[in-house]
């Protein structure tokens, strides 16, 4: 599954952060229903990702192109993901909360890249976090053990 346009239930919505971090555009309309949300994934190309059994089922009915995420757990989610063909590299191009582009932006106080949302004007930068976020990720390539196992 090569796709870069998702759309994730209410159930997704961490999903969706992270993969907003590489790169993927991710709609999370989450105050709607079943049937909305179908309509909305058909009528803008969008991959659903959802955890409910019934609507992956109506999704595959009517040709929408859907992943059942099993498991509640990030790392496990992430793990479906790259299984079913999801590249995860991180890539800063969109907001992880309102899915906007981000725009690389230079700062004095920033040793090391920055970008600005677009949209929300909500700010990111490399900072000591990165590290995780990427290790995080890279685990997810190599099949090793999670972050939070390490790698002993």
């Amino acid at each position: 599954m090569d796709a870069n346009r998702f759309l994730v239930d209410c159930m997704l919505i961490r999903l969706g952060r992270w993969m907003r971090l590489c790169g993927k555009d991710v709609a999370n309309p989450c105050s709607v229903d079943d049937s909305a949300l179908l309509h909305q994934a058909l009528a803008e190309g969008r991959v659903m990702l959802t955890r409910d059994r019934a609507l992956a089922e109506r999704c595959l009915g009517s040709g929408q192109d859907c992943l059942l995420i099993r498991s509640d757990q990030l790392d496990e989610q992430l793990q479906e993901l790259k299984s079913a063909g999801v590249r995860l590299q991180l890539n800063p191009q969109r907001c992880t909360l309102c899915n906007d582009l981000l725009e690389e932006e230079r700062r004095a106080e920033s040793p090391g890249q920055s970008w600005r949302c677009r949209g929300c004007g909500r700010r990111y930068w490399t900072g000591s976090h990165w590290n995780g976020i990427k290790r995080r990720l890279s685990y997810m390539g190599d099949g090793g053990p999670s972050p939070r196992e390490g790698r002993g």
